[in-house]
């Protein structure tokens, strides 16, 4: 419970240390308090109010303290002049006085004597003249050096300008007591200053980590790893089942100087052929065309695949085919099923054989049919889940028909895969029966 105010004059002996201590235990509780992140304090402010209240406690102190001895000042010169002024008049008063009583004793001494030895005989009174004379000058002159002694001690001794006074003495005391106390407030508010730095330093830190583990979050959200590790792990599954090699390269330098763009690689059934994968999780809009074109130098690679976790860095479609050999692909390894992955990685695998087998044979033409609608097919995979999320009542209708267009899928990359697979193992023998048989290939 706060107690009565204390007067500015009482403030300047005051030890304020106690109240620096509770000022920094009351800073440290409310910023105690208000640590968590939905609380509404603003710690900013708080630190901003501790440092401002407590320098204008070090001020008002400070100025209490000149206040004081200032008017202490002013008070003792206001007594000094006022008892040199009395003591003037004192002294005044006093010569006049002894000056009368002297002249009033010499006076009644010289009738008394008269009376006594009067006569006619005035040698004797003309030497009593003379010496009374003489004792009141004697007397005189020595009071008045007293008095003046008297009066010269004691304004000298009431002169603050003189650094023997008593009251220079004391005046010299209190602007030593103001230095002190002043020093020791300034050192208080340095180190109360010093620890608010801290705190501030120490919650600025607290909120840049608070925010780059926001961004670190909001870019790599998935659980047990990072958004490419988690794509990296389903893609190793993936070219297991199929046969194929996948490496990680988005640590490496690639085919262009300083470029370590394709952050992993799948080569097809051991061959030349390959597909470039760039996984990103920024929120950031990418130009793709030109982001998998470069991929696709850096890593040697003939098609390439984009993923991305969500729908709005996708333009809000599962499934964006940017060309013959580019797709981006929306899937998310925490929540998403794989399958729409696979078969964009069997599209583009098929598409990459295609690319690099002879081009001189009917069978690449065909594949590439295949591989053409196989990619219009999967764009209306993403209409297909479009139409689950809206209508529940027809789901069932719609696995059907998510079936039905998996197996015309498979069924066109198997058919893709088999026309430029055949020209391959035929002998040289075989040239026109194999042309043949890619010919019926394309036909089914």
């Amino acid at each position: 419970m706060r107690g009565a105010p204390v007067a500015a004059e009482a403030a300047a002996e005051l030890d304020l240390t106690a109240y620096a201590e509770q000022a920094l235990i009351v800073g440290a509780q409310a910023i105690a308090a208000a640590g968590g992140a939905q609380d509404t304090y603003n710690l900013e402010q708080l630190i901003h109010d501790v440092g401002s209240r407590t320098a204008e406690a070090s001020a008002s102190a400070a100025q209490a303290t000149d206040k004081v001895i200032s008017g202490a000042t002013a008070t003792m010169r206001q007594m000094t002049t006022e008892v040199n002024k009395a003591l003037k008049e004192a002294g005044e008063t006093s010569r006049a006085t002894f000056t009368q009583t002297v002249a009033q004793a010499r006076a009644d001494l010289q009738s008394q004597v008269l009376a006594l030895v009067g006569g006619d005989d005035p040698q004797l009174v003309a030497k009593l003249d003379s010496l009374l004379a003489t004792f009141g000058s004697n007397l005189t002159d020595h009071t008045d050096k007293r008095t003046a002694e008297l009066f010269e001690k004691a304004t000298k001794a009431l002169d603050p300008a003189d650094p023997t006074s008593p009251l220079a003495r004391h005046q010299h005391e209190l602007a030593k007591q103001q230095a002190d106390l002043t020093s020791r407030l300034d050192e208080q508010h340095a180190a109360l200053a010093k620890g608010v730095e801290e705190i501030k330093t120490t919650l600025a830190s607290q909120k840049a980590a608070a925010e780059v583990a926001a961004q670190l979050a909001s870019v790599t959200p998935l659980k047990g790893g990072t958004f490419e590790s988690q794509v990296h792990a389903v893609m190793h599954a993936l070219a297991t089942g199929l046969s194929d090699e996948y490496a990680e390269t988005g640590t490496v330098v690639g085919n262009v100087a300083g470029s370590k763009k394709g952050d992993g690689v799948l080569t097809v059934m051991g061959g030349p052929a390959r597909v470039v994968l760039e996984m990103s999780a920024t929120k950031a809009p990418r130009e793709w065309t030109a982001y998998l074109e470069e991929s696709e130098r850096n890593r040697g690679a003939t098609t390439s695949i984009g993923v991305v976790p969500s729908l709005a860095q996708n333009a809000d479609q599962q499934v964006r085919v940017l060309g013959p050999r580019r797709v981006v692909v929306v899937f998310d390894p925490q929540t998403d099923d794989p399958a729409m992955l696979r078969l964009t990685v069997q599209i583009l695998r098929v598409a990459a054989l295609a690319a690099t087998t002879d081009q001189r044979t009917g069978a690449v033409e065909v594949a590439r049919e295949h591989i053409a609608q196989a990619l219009a097919e999967l764009s209306r995979i993403q209409n297909i889940s479009r139409f689950a999320g809206l209508a529940k009542s027809n789901a069932q209708k719609v696995e059907t028909e998510a079936e039905r267009l998996a197996a015309h899928l498979n069924r066109l990359l198997l058919q893709a895969q088999t026309a430029l697979v055949e020209p391959i193992l035929a002998t040289p023998t075989d040239d026109g029966n194999a042309g043949t048989e890619a010919s019926d290939s394309g036909a089914a």
